[in-house]
């Protein structure tokens, strides 16, 4: 292949990648980039390259939590900034977009691959399934689907997913997620995904909750119940399920109730395109409370700062800190 040709594949690998990393991934970008992928091994390699690159430049953030640290003393008295010191700053922005697209970018590569169907963080997504059955997806969120002979089957690859289930009691709708299974008839529930484990909440009828990884452990949970199991774990105990409030992402909010500082940004970083960053030192966990627009994102993170004196500063578009 001519260089010209190289050149023109590194650059439209790059494009996906900062695609990818914007957060704004919309279904027709994912179908294209599986096209795009698919067209040749030429294709893959320079995708594959272009992501490694970004990888390797992941050490620069140690570089640029230094240079963050020297910009935040006392300029000296002089007329003209040190050459060196615009370098720093050249280099502390290039580090920082380097590792705010690396956090961003890099655990959604397969994510992007396997999904059938996937939301961006900028709106909830409703779709039907070939059953008839309709799953609303919260804000950056993706599920894979295996409607094969005999199954109905959903896999929760990344997010949280509503299920209102057509019934069909030859073929029970079953959902996965972390080693779980949540399996229903005709039922309405909800499924979440996230680093603590698995969350599962029904809104009407009945879902059995199955821990396939210890041993075949299941609990039944009927409406206003919820339950949630950590990976290779039994289900935990049912609790009483405030839907309200817990799915208030499918009306663009977010409900929050005696929350500690660090869980609610927690929360709103499923919602965020970047990193939310809270550099809290020794300041106590007081818990907060507030309704967020999901639209408008910048004004909640500035309310809850605003809570515990701290300032926010906005580093990159993909990198917000709290301090």
């Amino acid at each position: 292949m001519a260089g010209g040709e190289d050149n023109d594949l590194a650059e439209r690998a790059r494009a996906w990648v900062v695609t990818l990393a914007s957060g704004e991934t919309s279904e027709d970008d994912l179908v294209a980039l599986k096209a795009w992928l698919g067209r040749s091994a030429l294709h893959a390699r320079a995708f594959e390259a272009e992501r490694a690159f970004w990888q390797r430049l992941a050490p620069l953030q140690a570089t640029f939590e230094r240079l963050e640290e020297a910009e935040r003393s006392p300029l000296p008295a002089v007329g003209r900034l040190p050459r060196r010191r615009v370098v720093g700053a050249g280099l502390s922005a290039a580090a920082a977009l380097a590792a705010s697209l690396l956090l961003v970018f890099a655990p959604e590569i397969e994510t992007a691959l396997r999904a059938d169907y996937s939301s961006g963080v900028a709106a909830v997504r409703s779709v039907t399934l070939p059953d008839g059955s309709r799953v609303t997806l919260d804000r950056d969120s993706a599920i894979a689907v295996d409607f094969s002979t005999g199954l109905r089957q959903i896999e929760l690859l990344q997010g949280e997913a509503y299920f209102e289930v057509a019934p069909d009691a030859a073929r029970p709708f079953r959902v996965l997620a972390a080693g779980g299974v949540s399996e229903a008839v005709g039922t309405a529930y909800a499924v979440r995904l996230q680093d603590a484990g698995v969350r599962v909440a029904v809104t009407k009828g009945r879902v059995a909750v199955t821990a396939e990884a210890a041993s075949g452990v299941t609990r039944d949970l009927e409406a206003g119940q919820a339950l949630r199991y950590r990976e290779a774990g039994p289900p935990g105990e049912v609790v009483a399920f405030d839907g309200a409030r817990a799915l208030a992402w499918r009306q663009g909010k977010l409900v929050l109730v005696e929350r500690p500082l660090n869980e609610a940004l927690a929360e709103l970083q499923r919602y965020h395109p970047g990193r939310i960053v809270l550099l809290e030192g020794d300041r106590p966990a007081a818990p907060v409370s507030g309704v967020i627009d999901l639209d408008r994102l910048d004004e909640g993170i500035a309310a809850l700062a605003a809570t515990h004196g701290l300032a926010v500063q906005h580093l990159t578009p993909y990198l917000t800190v709290l301090r």
